[in-house]
């Protein structure tokens, strides 16, 4: 029976119904998005560390990515607890197959580890043929048109283009099937004499006894390895990638924790109204014998319908977005990412979190549909709100905010993890929201001062329903507030990094080309090398001016993860640095002198600042360096060190080359271009001019701020709902008295200036503090930013972006108001004068 009588009402009200569902699909939609995202992300590094650490439980390894003996296998296997060690090389590389080419990371193993056929499961070939041959990802493999007996090429830097033939095809098991881009095994031997290591493997895993302890292994082993060779837990190097996906995941959490609120609000905000608008039918219905719990139950009934329609398509709507976020992260990152990763329960639990934020929404409104007497609901005037109600909520309100202004000031003081301030952030939101009924009263006096002056009648009517309803004003200010604000701190912290980026770039491009055989990874700071007589044939080129050369090596920098850059410093090498504090020739000088410089990130992490020591991982163990400098630095997030190639050479014993610089003479730009892409054509590499390089950050930066946009636009669609649902419920109610004043003379247009009038309070009850707490916020959302990821970039409210914000939710107000004012100016008078 209330299945019957719930689906009968809602026909009634289908417009109501919809923007409601369409607030569920956003919420839940949202949430989705941004998880399966982060998830997709962060699994596809964990694939990658999985790879490289296989199912090891230690690893041995150089701390500076060089290469160690394999006789410390012998070592490490005569350790008590250990039971397994296995060598293996890990490199990045470029492939080549006819007219394709595309990223690499090549697996070196032993033909009979049994660890490695357990990760990849055979689709074809066998897995190495008499230890030759390379047995290629089946997926990897297909999209590049590569077969069985086909020979594929990579470069392997010292030993230049190296050629293999594909003896078998593979598919990755467990975490490998996550892995980025394309992975091609090859027997160790085979590896070790392509890359031209010898005896040497880049790592040895170490598989532990189940009762064995990781840390007495490391204590007992430590003192046995050699200088500059560590033990460890694996995926030491990855954790480099992971760091810089803080700062997104951070971004990406706090839309979602922001769309969930704004869903809340629509909700509530519906069915609130619901109550108010069945007051007749509840009455009837208590009359003729309905207990409170079959009145109460109706409106369950009806918020668990919507929900779990609405966190059905939310799914597939979060999906699609899950989709284009993670394509927007490629962009950012440089990195090939996987298919979705999609987690079935938490996806479960979306849809089961989309059902209990509709029934905790509706259970307010019903419990007070609950309480409606006969007496009550079939009175004529429409029924005020619970008077206490706004004193309460403004206690609550200031609770909330209290809570939330200390998670964020603990969060920023990194007193707390930097994920409690978006929740710290969400909860200070709301306590804000909860304050508007009790200030609703003062703000709309002073706010109808000037229009009461021009229209007295349509003001004084659209100020006595604002006042008649508090929550409800509440909650549609409420979502207009949080759409404002949330946009304009977003937007500006966005902007402001996007301007510093653009000043990183110009410090950046020191040289007009760059020939690199692939980007370098963000998540290992690893790059295929460049063959050597590369750099013999750009020096012959005529037109030239001067080619330098770049090393990127992983390493860990007072036991927190780095990119190390090593690179030659001289009068015709340029420091690619933004220097806050310090000339270039001061840092060139001092990088001479054996000094280090610091990204603003890794300074951070490491609690470093000019003039101090930092620990870095040598060739002869753990050493000293003194900080010359900070630099303002992207690269992996800017926890990068950069050091003087050939103090880089004799300390840490790095050698080749993963990027030649160049630099032309005036005038022969175009001239040496083709000289240097033929050069690359030969050899299979990248050019790329500084106009390619500015392009490349210029597509990364369109993705993060097409996102911004297309938030700000869900924001301010679900705002709209909000306030069409409000003005229309106002005209319902006000349904006999408008009909009244329509009968004594106030014409049409009157009519909708009272409605528009009323849209217009509460947009600008919302608007002017929204700006200014929307400015606070993205100050704030600076201070943590500079505290917990160490960029130095200047703060700037771009009152630009808050013109156009102030703008686009102003229109939106108005856009709103135009189907309500129109209904209400053709309203029937006939009809409406017998409206109950």
């Amino acid at each position: 029976m209330l299945w019957h009588l719930s689906r009968r009402l809602s026909a009634g009200r289908r417009g109501r119904v919809l923007l409601t569902l369409f607030s569920v699909i956003i919420g839940v939609g949202t949430m989705v998005a941004t998880q399966v995202a982060i998830t997709t992300t962060r699994r596809s590094y964990e694939a990658m560390s999985h790879a490289m650490s296989g199912r090891a439980d230690l690893e041995i390894t150089s701390g500076v990515g060089q290469g160690i003996d394999i006789g410390l296998a012998e070592v490490a296997a005569k350790q008590r607890g250990v039971v397994a060690v296995t060598p293996a090389i890990s490199r990045a590389s470029q492939l080549y197959f006819e007219k394709e080419k595309a990223k690499l990371l090549v697996l070196g193993v032993e033909p009979d580890s049994l660890a490695a056929k357990q990760d990849y499961e055979l689709h074809g070939g066998q897995f190495f043929d008499q230890g030759e041959g390379a047995v290629v990802d089946r997926n990897f493999a297909r999209s590049l048109g590569i077969k069985l007996d086909d020979e594929i090429k990579f470069l392997t830097g010292l030993r230049g283009m190296q050629r293999v033939k594909v003896v078998g095809l593979m598919a990755p098991s467990g975490a490998a099937s996550l892995m980025r881009g394309g992975t091609v095994l090859l027997p160790l031997p085979l590896a070790q004499k392509m890359f031209g290591l010898g005896r040497k493997v880049d790592v040895l895993q170490l598989e532990l006894d189940p009762h064995a302890s990781a840390e007495q292994v490391i204590a007992s082993l430590t003192p046995q390895l050699p200088a500059g060779v560590v033990i460890r837990k694996p995926a030491a190097r990855t954790s480099l990638g992971e760091e810089t996906l803080q700062s997104s995941e951070q971004g990406l959490s706090f839309a979602g924790g922001l769309a969930l609120i704004l869903s809340v609000f629509i909700i509530l905000n519906t069915f609130m109204m619901s109550v108010t608008e069945r007051r007749g039918q509840i009455a009837v219905m208590r009359a003729i014998g309905a207990t409170r719990r079959q009145t109460m139950n109706l409106m369950l009934l009806e918020a668990t319908t919507l929900g779990i329609v609405g966190s059905l398509l939310g799914l597939l709507f979060g999906l699609f977005g899950a989709y284009w976020i993670t394509r927007a992260m490629e962009r950012v990152l440089q990195a090939q990412l996987p298919a979705l990763v999609v987690s079935y329960d938490r996806l479960a639990l979306a849809v089961m979190l989309g059902i209990c934020l509709s029934l905790l929404s509706a259970w307010w409104p019903g419990w007070r549909a609950s309480r409606v007497s006969p007496l009550e609901g079939l009175g004529q005037s429409p029924a005020g709100e619970w008077p206490g109600l706004p004193k309460l909520l403004a206690s609550l309100g200031l609770v909330a905010l209290l809570i939330g202004s200390t998670l964020l000031t603990l969060a920023i003081l990194r007193i707390l993890p930097i994920e409690f301030a978006v929740p710290g952030g969400c909860a200070a939101l709301i306590g804000l929201v909860l304050a508007i009924p009790s200030c609703l009263r003062p703000l709309s006096g002073v706010i109808s001062w000037l229009p009461r002056q021009i229209r007295p009648v349509e003001t004084q009517m659209a100020l006595g329903q604002l006042l008649l309803h508090p929550i409800r004003a509440m909650l549609t200010v409420g979502t207009v507030f949080l759409a404002l604000a949330a946009g304009i701190a977003l937007g500006t912290t966005i902007l402001n990094s996007t301007r510093d980026i653009d000043n990183w770039v110009d410090k950046l491009l020191v040289a007009d080309f760059w020939v690199r055989a692939m980007m370098p990874d963000m998540a290992t700071a690893s790059a295929a090398d460049v063959p050597a007589e590369v750099g013999q044939e750009l020096r012959q080129v005529e037109g030239i001016e001067h080619v330098g050369t770049m090393r990127y090596v992983s390493m860990r920098v007072s036991n927190q993860p780095a990119m190390l850059i090593a690179k030659p410093v001289g009068p015709q090498d340029r420091l690619p640095l933004d220097l806050k504090a310090i000339s270039e020739a001061e840092a060139e000088q001092k990088l001479l002198a054996g000094e280090v410089i610091l990204g603003t990130a890794l300074a951070q992490r490491v609690g470093k600042k000019v003039g101090d020591q930092v620990q870095l991982d040598t060739t002869s163990g753990p050493r000293d360096f003194r900080v010359a400098a900070v630099t303002n630095d992207y690269f992996a997030g800017g926890l990068t060190v950069y050091m003087e190639r050939q103090i880089a050479e004799k300390a840490l014993g790095i050698s080749g080359v993963n990027a030649f610089v160049v630099r032309v003479k005036p005038g022969q730009a175009a001239t040496v271009e083709k000289q240097l892409r033929a050069i690359c054509d030969k050899h299979g590499l990248m050019l790329q001019s500084a106009a390619e390089v500015r392009q490349l950050v210029d597509g990364m930066k369109l993705g993060i701020v097409g996102g911004l946009w297309g938030l700000l636009a869900l924001t301010l669609v679900v705002a709209a709902i909000g306030i069409v649902n409000t003005l229309t419920m106002n005209v319902l109610e006000q349904t006999r008295e408008l009909a009244l004043m329509r009968i004594v003379a106030m014409t049409r247009g009157q009519m909708r200036a009272t409605i528009l009038m009323q849209a217009a309070m509460l947009g600008l009850i919302a608007l002017v503090p929204g700006t200014a707490v929307g400015a606070l916020l993205a100050w704030i959302m600076h201070l943590g930013a500079t505290s917990e990821f160490g960029h130095t970039m200047a703060f700037s409210p771009q009152p630009g972006l808050m013109a156009i914000l102030l703008a686009a939710a102003a229109l939106t107000v108005v856009i709103s108001s135009l189907f309500p004012a129109e209904r209400a100016a053709r309203l029937n008078l006939l009809t409406a004068i017998h409206w109950e």
